[in-house]
């Protein structure tokens, strides 16, 4: 009985401890996003500038307690009226900021998918954006220092227009 009662114990404090590191491996937030036909919304996005918010480190480095491999931003994006057909909805990420500077922001990517294959009706469309850091082992020294503990910021850009 008590081998029982130790395995289960050590599958319990293993299975929490996975779900702890699965935790910290990324973030994620969620939004609500309402355009307009043929008018776009800009939302300025903000990573890591927030005293005691989890900073970026590159994908294959293990996240310490206030790290993170990548952001995973949702949005529920609607139209403010009804219409009668499908548009095509753009999302756009652009002014890619590291510590305030583009010197940087080639090493972030910023991948974006819907799930309705960039159309939009009546319905919410859920859109993901997933932000990671990207490092190659012959990158400056200088660089790779000056991306740590660094703040990001971008622009996104919705728009629903008729084809």
């Amino acid at each position: 009985m008590k081998r029982i009662m130790f395995v289960f114990l050590m599958a319990l404090l293993l299975g929490g401890s996975a779900f702890a590191f699965a935790w910290w491996d990324n973030l994620e937030d969620s939004q609500n996003v309402s355009i307009g036909t043929g008018e776009g919304v800009t939302l300025e996005v903000a990573l890591g500038t927030d005293e005691g918010a989890d900073k970026l480190v590159p994908a294959g480095v293990v996240p310490q307690p206030g790290q993170t491999e990548s952001y995973v931003l949702t949005y529920d994006v609607t139209l403010d009226n009804e219409i009668t057909g499908d548009l095509t909805l753009d999302v756009v990420a652009s002014d890619i900021l590291v510590n305030g500077s583009t010197d940087l922001s080639s090493y972030i990517d910023v991948d974006i998918a819907d799930d309705n294959e960039g159309r939009i009706g009546n319905e919410t469309v859920v859109v993901t954006v997933t932000v990671t850091l990207t490092i190659d082992s012959g990158d400056p020294e200088a660089d790779i220092e000056a991306l740590k503990n660094a703040d990001i910021t971008f622009d996104l850009t919705f728009t629903a227009a008729q084809d």
